[in-house]
């Protein structure tokens, strides 16, 4: 994400580059010493660097670049005990390992196997008692991050901070990543074993597009070169091993279905730990394939690499340079300012969360650029957890709220969301964003949800709206948000667009038209079908950025409006033009054909009931009304939570369900509410006005 220099964003995302920077030139060093030749080392340094998932995370404030270096370190210290079989290198691996696994526990199948194959190369220097012992205190050594967490832990801990790491119990919880899910990608059991060749095909089928041009081909000339080689054979025979290790347990363990392209992009996070060695074997290939060409001229040979590595790297890098350049991506600062503002300015007024890219837009432009000071938000899935509720018990930024519970979910002593709802209506004016956990529907009995832009507020049940003047505040508040390119299908940018974005104009008429469809026979019910046709006809005069579109059902329901106005109005002329708009609305809904069979039928006989000849003998102007009504309107998920699709319609939601394609949220992604101690898992064109 694009920040301003020196803003802590800004600060975030250099760490990443940084990072990423040192673990190009680590993994550089490490294949020059073990291969005999510089050129080799920028050649795997630079197709490793210049790959786009690299790239793409050596430019976020995440993870994984820390991840890359730390792999990267591992393997050059290898590669120096294999050279030099010094002590000193094997206990500054031990250190290293325990470094990685502060990190990210993905790095446990690089380190056992490089371990097993230190200790095993100078077996009978390092399988003695003082030298093991001394390994281990290196191990420890490298775990000492964790003492720095247990002090910054505690009540006063930083607002996002994860678990309770001043108990043994809380220590080691986090140590295992029990609350995210240990060697899972998400907190749930299963194992989806039935995906494990989906997933493997997809990493293989991405593996051209990470490496230089014919980066296969010399990938397993490399394979074949470091293992048959004497010099390289038994670091190349170590390689492999851990290669496997890795890909083939990560495939198995990985419990998100690759076949929702979220979801994918997920898994894609953890490939360039593999990519890492492939990098290294595309450049020993890259090296056997200059010497082939040129077999009895060592000077020439060097010439060929040299001019082989500049064309592939330099090939490599324009290829992802587009995708990878993150520096007009302001997004999340715009989207967290955004539902920001579309929140009232005032005092007792909060913030409910819901999902990954919610609370972390907001938390960043609440708590670290100061925008509206006086809002307090509450993130559901934090809320779960004990150690979170009891923290914030103690902070003066929650002294108003009232937390009617341990923590938030369905275990005893825990809280629903009825009951939080009662506990701080009386007291707040209450917004979410995200929509509430899809599983607890407590709420439903006596609030209902309005939407007004990107949030949406929660009233009570039975309680006075105009809706009027709701619509007129709501449409007020629409987002104008400015996406650098079309974004990428599953990424959170494409999360924002759809789910988010999208979802805040489509609402508001939404829940017009149901609204309307609420109180039949009302007095004033012509004006509430009126009022959801004309919010609904506002929207062919927005064009969308994000390179989203409005969705079929937008003009279904549109026709509905209308056809629900044939009845109500009270001049012929009024029944023409209700007509001849819901007619034209039903057309252009049946243009599509993401359709079922059965709604394309159903609504292919309306419109047929709309445009029939009167009957014989009976006089145009006395024309009765059709017969058969339009169906009702196509449902949208009105809770735009993190676990359901928001604008998709309810056929398409229930598709999308089955195939798992709904937004993210870490600490909810079963099918029932999490329990107390449930955890984590690991430009378009410029808007009109409607």
């Amino acid at each position: 994400m694009h920040a301003r220099r020196g803003a802590l964003a800004w600060r975030l995302n250099l760490s990443s580059a940084v990072f990423g920077s040192i673990a190009v030139a680590l993994l550089a060093s490490a294949v020059s010493e073990w291969s005999g030749s510089p050129l080799s080392g920028i050649a795997a340094g630079g197709a490793f660097g210049f790959a786009p998932l690299v790239w793409q995370y050596a430019t976020h404030a995440e993870v994984f670049a820390l991840n890359n270096c730390c792999i990267a370190l591992l393997l050059f210290l290898l590669v120096r005990f294999e050279r030099t079989r010094q002590p000193r290198y094997a206990c500054a691996g031990a250190a290293a390992i325990g470094l990685c696994l502060t990190n990210q526990q993905t790095c446990v199948f690089y380190c056992i196997p490089f371990a097993l194959w230190a200790l095993w190369l100078e077996r009978s220097a390092l399988m003695q008692p003082t030298p093991l012992i001394r390994l281990c205190v290196c191990g420890l050594f490298g775990l000492t991050p964790y003492l720095l967490l247990s002090f910054l832990s505690g009540p006063k801990a930083a607002w996002g901070s994860w678990g309770e790491q001043r108990s043994v119990l809380g220590l080691v919880r986090h140590m295992l990543r029990s609350e995210y899910g240990t060697f899972r990608l998400a907190n749930i059991a299963e194992v989806t074993t039935d995906e494990f060749w989906l997933r493997a095909q997809c990493y293989t089928d991405s593996l051209p597009k990470q490496l230089p041009p014919y980066g296969m081909p010399l990938a397993a000339i490399g394979i074949c070169v470091s293992l048959l080689e004497r010099r390289k054979r038994p670091l190349g025979c170590a390689l492999l091993f851990a290669f496997l290790f890795y890909v083939l347990p990560f495939n198995h363990l990985s419990n998100l279905p690759a076949s929702s392209p979220f979801y994918l992009q997920v898994q894609q996070r953890f490939w360039p730990q593999a990519n890492l060695i492939i990098s290294i074997w595309y450049a020993v290939g890259l090296e056997r394939l200059s010497s082939g060409l040129v077999p009895d001229s060592p000077a020439l040979k060097g010439g060929v690499m040299s001019a082989l590595t500049l064309a592939s790297v330099t090939i490599h890098a324009r290829r992802g340079w587009e995708e990878s350049d993150c520096s007009g991506n302001t997004l999340f600062e715009q989207f967290g300012r955004s539902v920001l503002e579309a929140t009232p300015n005032k005092d007792k007024v909060m913030l409910l969360t819901t999902g990954d890219e919610v609370i972390n837009a907001v938390r960043y432009v609440h708590r670290n650029l100061g925008e509206r000071p006086r809002l307090v938000v509450i993130d559901n899935n934090y809320a779960q957890f004990g150690w979170w509720v009891h923290r914030a018990r103690q902070q003066s930024y929650y002294e108003n709220v009232s937390f009617p519970g341990g923590a938030y979910g369905s275990a005893e002593g825990s809280y629903l969301m009825h009951d939080f709802l009662d506990a701080n209506y009386p007291t707040h004016s209450i917004y979410i964003c995200g929509g509430f956990i899809k599983a607890d529907t407590s709420w439903e009995a006596k609030y209902e949800l309005w939407p007004m832009g990107l949030v949406s507020q929660v009233i009570r049940r039975g309680a006075t709206v105009d809706v009027h003047k709701w619509s007129a505040r709501a449409t007020k508040r629409y987002p104008a948000l400015e996406w650098h390119r079309p974004p990428i299908e599953g990424s959170w940018e494409a999360i924002v667009a759809r789910n988010h974005y999208r979802a805040a104009y489509l609402g508001v008429p939404f829940h017009a038209l149901q609204h309307a469809y609420k109180q039949p026979g009302a007095a004033d019910e012509r004006e509430r079908f009126y009022l959801a046709a004309r919010l609904y006809e506002g929207l062919e005069a927005v064009v969308l950025n994000g390179s989203t579109a409005w969705p079929d059902f937008a003009y279904r329901n549109l026709g509905v409006a209308y056809s629900q106005l044939l009845r109500l109005e009270s001049s012929l002329e009024g029944q023409a033009a209700a007509k001849q708009r819901a007619t034209q609305a039903f057309i252009r809904y049946l243009r599509f054909e993401t359709l079922s069979e059965e709604d394309r039928r159903t609504v292919e006989e309306g419109v047929m009931s709309l445009v029939a000849p009167p009957p014989q003998g009976v006089p145009k102007q006395q024309q009765p009304p059709p017969q058969q009504q339009p169906p009702p309107p196509q449902q949208q998920h009105a809770q735009r939570g993190a676990h359901a699709p928001t604008e998709e319609g309810l056929r398409r939601k229930q598709e999308q369900q089955v195939r798992g394609e709904q937004p993210p949220s870490r600490a909810a992604r079963g099918d029932s509410l999490p329990r107390k101690q449930r955890g984590k898992k690991k430009g378009g064109g410029k808007k009109r006005p409607a």
